[in-house]
C-alpha cells in the first residue's frame, strides 16, 4: 500500500522503579509493531500504552492497550495494521505513552511518518507489458493510489515485465501493494534479461508470507546488470483476490 518514513524519533525513559522500560514501532518505513519492553529482570504487569494518531486533515484519535511485561523482554502491543490504511493520509504522527501499573509514566515515544511513493532506479524511459490487466505503466508512475492489476482474479503463470530502456545494475525489488492489501502473490519468481531473449532467475520465493510487511515485498539479491525485469505469480494467494502493483521500485545495489 504505502511507504512511509519515520524522519524523527524520540524516547523518554522515567521511573526510578524499573530499569529502562521502552515503547517505540517496529519498522523501518511502515509501522508494523507497536512494542514495549524490559529490561529488568522482574515482569511488570499491568502496564498500559496509550497511543494517538494525528493525520494530515488535523484529525486524530487516541487508543489504550494493557500490557504485561516480561522480564528482560519485549512484548507486541499492536500491529498496526488499521493506522494507515482507514485514512490514506499523507502524514500520520504518532504519540506513544507507557504508564507502569501506579499510573506513573515508565516511557514514550513520538514519530512523525511521512508518505514517499517510490524509491530506487529512476523511472525514465520505462515502459511495462503483462499477460493481462490494465495499464502496466500505472505500477511505476509515481502515484501510489494508481495500480497495475490483472483484472480478474490472480492465477498461477501471471506475469509482470518491466522494460528499463536500457541496462542497468540493481540488487533488489520493492513489490508495494499495500493499498490493495491482498493482492500479492503467496510464491513468485524474478528473472532479468539484457536481451529480453535469455533469463536469469535472481529469485524465487516459494513463500512470501516472511518477506510481506502488510502488502509491501522487499525482494534483495546478489547484484546484476540488466535491462528487462520479469516477475512471474507461481502461486496464488487465496481464490478471490487481484494480483496488483501499486509501486514498483528496482533497488540499486547501495540502497539501504
Amino acid at each position: 500500500m504505502r511507504t512511509l518514513v519515520a524522519v524523527s524519533l524520540a524516547f523518554l525513559a522515567a521511573g526510578a522503579a524499573f530499569a529502562a522500560p521502552r515503547v517505540w514501532l517496529e519498522g523501518t518505513d511502515v509501522p508494523e509493531a507497536l512494542m514495549a519492553s524490559n529490561d529488568s529482570g522482574k515482569e511488570i504487569a499491568g502496564c498500559k500504552v496509550e497511543w494517538t494518531l494525528t493525520y494530515a486533515d488535523g484529525s486524530h484519535y487516541t487508543e489504550i492497550a494493557m500490557a504485561d511485561l516480561p522480564a528482560n523482554g519485549s512484548v507486541k502491543v499492536n500491529d498496526c495494521r488499521e493506522w494507515w490504511d482507514e485514512r490514506r493520509t499523507k502524514t500520520l504522527h504518532v504519540s506513544l505513552t507507557l504508564y507502569g501499573p501506579d499510573a506513573a509514566v515508565l516511557a514514550s515515544h513520538t514519530s512523525d511518518l511521512k508518505l514517499v511513493a517510490r524509491q530506487g532506479l529512476p523511472t525514465d524511459g520505462w515502459s511495462a507489458t503483462a499477460s493481462r490487466g490494465g495499464n502496466a505503466a500505472a505500477a511505476f508512475d509515481g502515484d501510489p493510489a494508481t495500480r497495475w492489476d490483472t483484472g480478474r482474479t490472480q492465477q498461477a503463470g501471471d506475469w509482470y515485465l518491466l522494460d528499463m530502456s536500457r541496462p542497468q545494475r540493481f540488487a533488489g525489488l520493492i513489490v508495494d501493494t499495500r493499498w490493495s492489501a491482498n493482492d500479492y502473490p503467496a510464491a513468485l519468481t524474478v528473472s532479468v534479461s539484457e536481451d529480453n531473449a535469455k533469463w536469469t532467475i535472481v529469485a524465487d520465493i516459494a513463500d512470501t508470507e516472511p518477506l510481506n510487511k502488510q502488502g509491501k515485498i522487499t525482494l534483495r539479491f546478489d547484484p546484476v546488470t540488466a535491462r528487462y525485469i520479469k516477475l512471474v505469480l507461481t502461486k496464488p494467494h487465496g481464490e478471490n483476490w487481484y494480483w496488483s502493483i501499486h509501486e514498483l521500485s528496482v533497488l540499486p545495489p547501495e540502497a539501504k
